[in-house]
């Protein structure tokens, strides 16, 4: 899944996907049970294995030509207003292109697995930014692979000081404009390490982060709020809520917005 989109104006302006996995950023273990299981990249349905799992594949950033050729995909328009996107398979990418199409600088997709980023995320941004278009020479995009505790090191704009990091005056300039999360804080346990890769890579102190998520994920224990609980106790961020979603068929759905104190 895709879990962070994160993007970069070059005017600075406060603008991490529509799928989305967990965030970007290496994850702790919340309760003593399982401190001692690694964690693998915030995919909610390992944290009750009691069997050691394999460490997570290494950071890598990947680069167009990656590509890959042989997935089939089926076309889906998705309308909103005045810009009308396409849609592979389950979604990719659609909040990061439409950032691209609406001026943003640069945008940076990130992803736990780097299939996922060649054989969907990729071929939706080509689908959607053919390449030679002005909008996609004017907008730099670029992929990034890995485990959310340890893919701030190689992210252009993050901070690789977890202390403070959104807090401290140091490299004021540094740091994501805008940062897009969708259905990444499913698992308890990697929502500490989702909140230090986003303390990493905001800027300060006009950058943004939105969150859109469930309220509650049933059978994994995450969810929106109890995101927001970690988010609330550091007292970094505020939170505001932007808009819920109940249509009586699904679990409420959040849209939330953080930002620098």
């Amino acid at each position: 899944m895709e879990l962070v989109e994160v993007c970069k104006c070059n005017t600075k302006m406060a603008a991490n996907s529509e799928n989305t996995g967990s965030e970007t950023f290496r994850l702790f273990q919340s309760t003593d049970e399982g401190k001692n299981a690694p964690n693998f990249g915030g995919l909610g349905f390992f944290d009750s294995l009691e069997t050691p799992l394999p460490p997570p594949p290494p950071c890598e950033e990947i680069l167009p030509s990656e590509v890959s050729t042989s997935v089939k995909y089926a076309v889906e328009q998705v309308d909103l207003g005045d810009v009308t996107l396409l849609k592979l398979g389950c979604g990719h990418g659609l909040p990061g292109i439409f950032a691209c199409l609406k001026g943003a600088g640069s945008v940076h997709f990130q992803d736990f697995n780097a299939e996922v980023l060649k054989c969907l995320t990729l071929p939706n941004v080509n689908a959607n930014l053919p390449s030679g278009t002005s909008v996609s020479d004017n907008c730099k995009i670029r992929y990034f692979a890995g485990d959310w505790g340890e893919v701030d090191r190689i992210l252009p704009h993050a901070r690789t000081d977890s202390k403070d990091a959104a807090s401290s005056n140091d490299n004021a300039t540094a740091g994501y404009d805008l940062i897009l999360m969708a259905e990444t804080v499913y698992s308890i346990t990697t929502l500490p390490n989702l909140y230090s890769l986003i303390k990493k890579c905001v800027s300060r102190p006009h950058g943004i982060i939105y969150l859109a998520a469930k309220k509650h994920y049933f059978g994994v224990g995450g969810g929106s709020r109890r995101f927001l609980s970690i988010v609330e106790k550091d007292g970094i961020l505020t939170t505001s809520l932007i808009a819920e979603v109940v249509d009586g068929s699904s679990n409420v759905r959040e849209v939330w917005k953080l930002s620098c104190k």
